[in-house]
Formats: C-alpha cells, structure tokens, sequence
C-alpha cells in the first residue's frame, strides 16, 4: 500500500505519485487523509479529489478519519461527520467495497495509552451509523472500521474484541519486534 496518492491520473505533479502510477508499479491500495497529511494542511476537499481518484484507478482506500480532541460537549462527533460526508460523497456504490475506514484519534495516536475501548466502541457505532445516513444501513455494514492510536501487542487483542474493530491501522509498533507478536494475536 501507497502512504499517500495523488488527485491527478496524470501530468506535471512534481512531488506527488498518481493513482494511475501506483497501479502500475503493483500497489494495490493508498492511504488517504492521514492525521499527518491532515496536520501538513490537507482539507476534507482535497481528500475527497484523492479518494475519488484512487478510486476510480482501482486502489483500494483507507480513508483516515479522527478528532484532534475530544471536548466534553462532543462537538468532536460533527467533525467526524463532517471528515466522511466530504470525503464521500458523490462515490459510486461500486467503489465502497475497495473502502476501509481508519478511525484514528488524533490525540491517541503516539499516547501511551490508546483510547479506551468503550470508548471505541462507541465511535464505531457512530461512524457506522454516519455510513448509513450517508448511503444506506446495508452499505454501511460491508464498509470495514479500523482503529489507529497507540496499538501494541499488549493492547491489540482487547481493542479488537472489545472496540468491534475488524483491523488496526499500526504505526510506530509496525517498526519495531513487537509487529509480529501482535500479528500473530490478531490472526489467533
């Protein structure tokens, strides 16, 4: 998988790597709208063009989604809402079932800890319910949530029975000898 692509199947992009490239070369699937693209100040629209264009070239998506913090009122639901329907919206049916959906709280991800289970719990009924109102309960479904934010081996197995994940997005344990163990737990 690509970290990263770009809107443009093709032209002068200096810098950036078009899906059409990324096909070409085997890759099979790109991250998008990561915390850190987010964070260098890519907007939802700019997202939506690489989800879209990805897409269509036949990547598969992971689109990353997740609030900076979380404010007791939970206005932080609203910018989760806000993330999808933006990037979403105007893609063909067809498409969504090359989508996986990263929930990866901002504020978690390089924490000690992750965010709590229930707590993860929660946000996957949310953005499943999100999924629906923006296509339809049944599409929602078969659209997969995986969580990012502080995943080790340690944690990995509760996060997915607990949080009703059906994947993790890893990042810094991915580095390191921990990687496999928590394969190996995930796969068990």
């Amino acid at each position: 998988a690509a970290q990263d692509t770009w809107y443009e199947q093709k032209g002068s992009f200096t810098g950036q790597i078009s899906p059409t490239m990324l096909v070409d070369a085997g890759v099979s699937s790109t991250i998008i709208g990561h915390s850190e693209r987010r964070a260098l100040g890519e907007t939802n629209e700019l997202i939506q063009k690489k989800v879209i264009a990805a897409l269509k070239a036949g990547l598969g998506v992971t689109l990353c989604i997740g609030e900076t913090t979380r404010d007791a009122d939970g206005s932080y639901f609203n910018g989760i809402r806000t993330q999808l329907a933006s990037a979403l919206t105007g893609l063909p049916r067809v498409a969504l079932a090359q989508l996986v959906i990263a929930y990866e709280p901002v504020w978690a991800i390089g924490a000690i800890e992750p965010m709590n289970t229930h707590d993860i719990h929660s946000m996957m009924i949310f953005i499943k319910k999100t999924l629906g109102d923006i296509f339809t309960k049944d599409v929602a479904k078969t659209i997969p949530i995986v969580y990012g934010g502080s995943v080790f081996a340690e944690n990995a197995a509760e996060i997915i029975e607990k949080g009703g994940v059906q994947g993790l997005l890893v990042g810094r344990e991915s580095l390191t000898n921990g990687f496999l163990d928590l394969l190996k737990i995930v796969d068990a």
